[in-house]
């Protein structure tokens, strides 16, 4: 997960089988996991969370338009527009809350391709309850989210490595242990060479 504000995400590719997908996040033994968007964040306890979801706008560095095309949408949508017209106090707040979910879902248009959804995750308390772990690139925070139920999970495609029988053979295992027996399994299509 990554931090924005002390915000969290949850990353999800809309292009699920991209060799260059498999090579930078998959390069080990990779498996690609796919949720039921609708039925994911409802299965999760985000009773002290605020929610936001949305696909990733891809920008040139120092560029404005994408982030301006974004504000003006937001302030154009009919329920934004009926609450302020109502009370012109509701745009402050309108613009407190685009300025906190705005800005995790904008991303460096060289990474265009992935064509990434996002669930951003804000705590209402930001420091309560956050974890650290290590990776090649230094500290990272997250937030550990319990799932009231099972999650929706949809299905699971093995990526382009050796023993994928075997992988296969194990992910089956783990998810019938846990109940999820109507999950599909998969290979890749796509190869590494």
């Amino acid at each position: 997960m990554h931090r924005a504000a002390h915000a969290y995400n949850l990353s999800f590719c809309l292009e699920p089988d991209l060799l260059s997908q498999w090579r930078g996040y998959g390069s080990s033994q990779g498996v690609c996991l796919e949720f039921d968007d609708d039925e994911l964040a409802d299965s999760l306890e985000l009773m002290h969370y605020q929610v936001f979801k949305n696909r990733v706008i891809y920008t040139k560095e120092n560029s404005t338009v994408e982030a301006r095309n974004e504000i003006l949408a937001f302030f154009n949508a009919p329920e934004v527009q009926a609450a302020i017209s109502q009370d012109a106090i509701y745009e402050l707040g309108y613009a407190a809350k685009l300025a906190h979910s705005l800005p995790p879902f904008f991303k460096n248009d060289g990474f265009k391709e992935e064509q990434e959804f996002r669930m951003v995750i804000l705590p209402d308390r930001p420091f309560e309850g956050v974890n650290f772990r290590v990776n090649d690139n230094g500290l990272v925070p997250y937030l550990i989210v319990k799932s009231k139920d099972k999650l929706p999970l949809k299905s699971i495609r093995i990526g382009p490595r050796s023993n994928r029988s075997m992988m296969m053979e194990g992910i089956a295992f783990l998810l019938q242990s846990k109940g999820y027996n109507s999950t599909r399994i998969s290979f890749t299509e796509t190869p590494f060479r």
